[in-house]
């Protein structure tokens, strides 16, 4: 798509995930010669090899963060953010927009009511929760040294099958056996068994944060649900708000959906439809002739 833009044309890329979004520029670019091998270069870095695959700038937060008004509380644990990859777009005043994904709408939360945010405000945790977490944080810590040292002496004993293995890993890549899409974690393949070798020791699991309260009872912090009608609909009152606001044409998004099920789909031919736009089907992966 970049290497066919016009040399008149503006464009920007931003790449999101699990945790976070990724920008190319903070702005839109001209599509010069220059401009469209550093955006493809921008792009490979992140399909390279599992080591290198997805966000790592900021712990997985990527680059980018939205400063004008989102779509709602997003639950951490989303598969995709691709709310964020909508909002640099808007930042940029992008008249145009494709969204590339599987469609997984990120569960997304409406604001809280100021009766919410103020008693939120006004609340503690409690000191036993807190003194029972800073125990469990202590125990864990302590697990997570023995871990540290056993993981150690795994790899030590079993360094030849570790190799063998890894090797096996990679012929298995190679030759796509077992190749598989699964959400939040994208294309994984079947496990590697090696004879002799034990599973890896798992480190311990931390403890979670305990919530803030108000008088006894756990303060809810997310609001209510928003279904992914009410989501596109937000997406869209964003867009006209800020665009209208900025004295720019509303923009149209245009969707591509790979590999999605069909949930997904229907979601992303909705998004389209709902802001001027057109959806398109990717079923399989592009071999790299076509997709370059």
């Amino acid at each position: 798509m970049i290497l066919s833009l016009d040399s008149e044309t503006n464009f920007n890329i931003i790449c999101f995930a699990a945790a976070g979004a990724d920008n190319f520029s903070t702005k839109s670019v001209p599509a010069n010669g220059e401009q469209k091998k550093a955006g493809t270069e921008f792009i490979d870095k992140y399909n390279n090899s599992l080591e290198t695959r997805g966000i790592k700038l900021n712990n997985g937060r990527g680059n980018y963060s939205p400063s004008i008004s989102n779509f709602g509380r997003v639950d951490s644990s989303a598969a995709t953010r691709l709310d964020l990859g909508l909002l640099a777009a808007f930042e940029g005043l992008a008249d145009t927009i494709f969204l590339i994904s599987d469609g997984k709408a990120p569960k997304t939360f409406s604001e809280l009511s100021e009766e919410a945010k103020k008693q939120l405000a006004e609340t503690e945790i409690d000191d036993t929760d807190r003194e029972r977490y800073q125990r469990q944080v202590a125990d864990w810590r302590k697990e997570y040294e023995s871990y540290t040292e056993e993981i150690k002496r795994y790899r030590e004993r079993y360094k030849d099958l570790l190799e063998k293995k890894a090797a096996r890993e990679r012929e298995v890549r190679e030759k796509g056996i077992g190749k598989k899409v699964i959400e939040g974690k994208g294309v994984v393949y079947e496990e590697v068994k090696v004879p002799g070798l034990p599973p890896e020791p798992k480190p311990p699991e931390a403890p979670k944060p305990p919530a803030k309260k108000a008088g006894n009872r756990a303060l809810a912090t997310s609001g209510k649900e928003m279904k992914e009608d009410e989501l596109i609909t937000r997406i869209r009152e964003v867009a006209v708000e800020y665009y209208k606001k900025n004295g720019a044409p509303i923009p149209s998004i245009h969707t591509v959906g790979y590999m999605s099920e069909e949930n997904e789909k229907k979601f992303l031919e909705k998004l389209a439809r709902r802001n001027n736009g057109n959806y398109k089907a990717v079923s399989t992966p592009l071999p790299k002739d076509d997709a370059g």
